[in-house]
């Protein structure tokens, strides 16, 4: 990443916006980040945060494993490089929800088909991808660990990786 002008450390800025790289196993370096809500309303600061480091990762294309069409408006109502990338169909929204009961088929379905369509999306296109949700924690450190999983992390790795994914 580039040197910072905000002499803001990068841990730092990763703590409070919750955005960091995945790499482990047989990953390359830059290609995935995961993070949190990209825009916090009420705190310019984390936001600008966010944006430099979208910004330093180039970013081409979003994981949105929370959204759906109300949340896709707001963000890319505020936040313009969100904007940009959604109006150059870069932007895929999940709207994959982990509150459900699993013995139900059609939530179950659900569940499996946006999770499979988030993969495709993935495996189409190439990065540097942001995948995120809310907090940038149980969505996404599920997706994240499923991925390290795929590139040849073990189970025991991935599972102690965890407690990076989940802060």
């Amino acid at each position: 990443m580039s040197e910072n002008p905000m002499k803001i450390n990068y841990s730092e800025k990763n703590e409070i916006t919750n955005f960091r790289e995945i790499c482990m196993g047989n990953m390359r370096n830059s290609v995935i980040y995961r993070g949190s809500y990209p825009v916090f309303k009420l705190d310019k600061e984390r936001d600008e945060m966010y944006t430099e480091l979208v910004l330093d990762g180039g970013i081409n294309y979003i994981l949105n494993l929370a959204g759906n069409e109300n949340d896709i408006e707001v963000l890319v109502s505020m936040v313009p490089w969100y904007n940009t990338l959604f109006k150059n169909n870069n932007v895929i929204e999940l709207d994959i929800q982990f509150k459900f009961d699993f013995l139900d088929k059609f939530e179950y379905d659900i569940f499996n088909y946006r999770l499979r369509q988030g993969f495709k999306f993935l495996i189409m296109h190439d990065g540097p991808y942001l995948i995120h949700c809310n907090a940038g924690a149980d969505r996404t450190g599920f997706v994240v660990t499923f991925i390290y999983l795929l590139f040849g992390v073990s189970i025991d790795e991935a599972i102690y990786s965890l407690d990076k994914i989940f802060y």
